[in-house]
């Protein structure tokens, strides 16, 4: 989500989406299907667009091997057998 208030041109609202979207679509494979959304809270300018994709691409790449380690160890826990019922 990208307001007026922190994105004054029509411009550079549209350049952050853009950039935050092909940044999402090129690790939308390594990712876990979520509902992700990004929101700025602080004014932004063309200087800081580099800036915004920088951090989001961090924050992207620290969930990825977040939920790569994730998945890592719970495949190395060993598997519980199955109570057996007698009789």
């Amino acid at each position: 989500m990208i307001g007026k208030r922190n994105a004054r041109t029509a411009v550079l609202r549209n350049a952050v989406k853009r950039r935050i979207r092909e940044q999402f679509r090129l690790r939308q494979n390594a990712l876990q299907p979520a509902q992700y959304v990004v929101r700025l809270s602080l004014s932004i300018t063309t200087k800081d667009i580099a800036a915004v994709i920088n951090e989001w691409t961090a924050t992207l790449d620290r969930y990825i091997a977040k939920s790569a380690a994730a998945a890592v160890s719970v495949a190395a826990q060993p598997k519980r057998a199955a109570p057996s019922v007698t009789a």
